[in-house]
């Protein structure tokens, strides 16, 4: 059903909309909304269980939209993020979210305002509760927000304690938005939000950050890294098809040694981060560490990946109809500048 959607619904369409500057449009988004893409990882009421299960299918399944839409790949990836965060909330309120995105024929979409750039410690956090009902919110690279329903921040209480709000964008007062200028996954833009809103305990997840923390971590580099490969194995299928088909010199030119074994390079590449990510899906339970080690070898791994697929298309590679050079923009963005990075030095 993935597979069918992707090449029907996004492969076909997803240079145009790059070259417009257009976000997903929301036909695509209420498509992937119906195959359940918005919320397959949930179960639809606590005697239930989800459509799929377990970190691996979450892994597999951003990884084969990310082939043909890294924006709609990490649209998803934001969204099984958000789940860590409001799973946390008080049981009325979280029940009453659950209900809400099962029942609504359009996709119930979450925006992460959880790091800002720049950002070297937990004490530079500056979106803070400036009393005990009072927000005042300043965040930067917000992705989704636009066709977001809700948000979550990463707050400082008046103890300078950190907590996680979730607010709907309705809540929001004063509220200034700047789209921000990022080199890749144009069609998932970012945004600078200010914004002042009144809350309830009800809006603060109960789970302490430090224990909240290291979950939301680990998970978010299982759906970077399954992006990045993803985008990655589409580099590579671009690069292998091309060499399949181009003469030069009298043959095609995978026939041509140097580039016989680039592709073969590029091949073992992608099939060995691919076992690492699989195998680290088998044991989710290991520390944050490894799993901040692991999206930093796959991070390099693709970009040393799309690199060889840009160079494998000669002059063509960085032509905007071959699509080689929107993959390498955004690997490398995927992998520098997300909140990935925020992590880091937050952890460090």
């Amino acid at each position: 059903t993935l597979s069918r959607f992707r090449e029907k619904e996004l492969e076909p369409q997803v240079l145009e909309w790059e070259e417009k500057f257009l976000p997903l449009p929301e036909v695509v988004l209420e498509s992937a909304q119906q195959i359940g893409l918005f919320n397959f990882w949930l179960a639809p009421a606590p005697s239930e269980s989800p459509l799929l299960e377990g970190r691996l299918a979450q892994a597999l399944v951003i990884k084969e939209l990310a082939r043909s839409s890294p924006d709609l790949a990490w649209i998803v990836a934001l969204q099984i993020l958000a789940s860590i965060i409001w799973l946390g909330l008080p049981e009325p309120m979280r029940e009453s979210l659950r209900k809400e995105i099962f029942s609504s024929q359009a996709p119930v979409l979450f925006s992460l305002g959880i790091w800002e750039p720049g950002v070297r410690s937990l004490s530079e956090i500056t979106s803070q509760l400036t009393s005990a009902s009072r927000l005042k919110i300043h965040k930067h690279l917000v992705p989704v927000f636009e066709q977001a329903n809700w948000g979550i921040f990463l707050v400082k209480d008046p103890e300078q304690k950190l907590k996680f709000v979730v607010l709907k964008k309705s809540q929001l007062e004063s509220l200034a938005v700047k789209p921000q200028q990022v080199l890749g996954t144009r069609l998932c833009p970012r945004f600078e939000l200010q914004a002042e809103a009144q809350i309830s305990p009800e809006n603060l997840v109960e789970q302490s950050f430090d224990s909240l923390f290291p979950q939301v971590g680990k998970v978010h580099c299982l759906v970077n890294s399954a992006l990045l490969l993803g985008i990655a194995e589409s580099s590579y299928q671009r690069a292998f098809d091309y060499a399949q088909e181009r003469y030069q010199g009298g043959k095609i030119i995978s026939q041509h040694q140097v580039i016989f074994e680039l592709l073969e390079e590029m091949r073992a590449k992608k099939d060995t981060l691919s076992r690492a990510l699989y195998y680290a899906c088998q044991n989710p339970e290991s520390e944050l560490d490894g799993w901040l080690d692991l999206r930093k070898q796959i991070a390099q791994g693709t970009i040393d990946l799309a690199l060889d697929g840009v160079q494998i298309l000669g002059g063509y590679g960085y032509m905007l109809d071959y699509g080689q050079e929107k993959r390498l923009r955004d690997i490398t963005t995927l992998a520098h500048l997300e909140f990935a990075i925020g992590w880091e030095k937050v952890v460090s």
